[in-house]
């Protein structure tokens, strides 16, 4: 999709949070890249498929809202659709 459809910063940050929580984990910790655990990449996995789910953003502007690139994102939002087709 080349238009950068922006979700807002707000949703954005009320998911990361409630995944955050759900996860047992400080928000901050899912919004840093840095952070590789895989509790912390379940958990920032299953807000950017909220996040694209729920505000209907494109890839490119989820990632340019999150702070990482949109290779990153893609690869999860396209697992996930992979995941289906299985």
């Amino acid at each position: 999709m080349s238009v950068k459809n922006h979700p807002s910063r707000d949703a954005v940050l009320r998911i990361a949070r409630e995944e955050a929580a759900s996860a047992g984990i400080d928000v901050a910790v899912i919004m840093d890249g840095a952070v590789q655990s895989a509790k912390v990449f379940a958990a920032r996995a299953r807000a950017w498929r909220r996040i694209a789910a729920e505000t209907r953003c494109s890839t490119a502007g989820l990632a340019t809202v999150w702070g990482t690139d949109k290779t990153s994102v893609a690869r999860v939002l396209n697992a996930q659709v992979l995941e289906r087709a299985a």
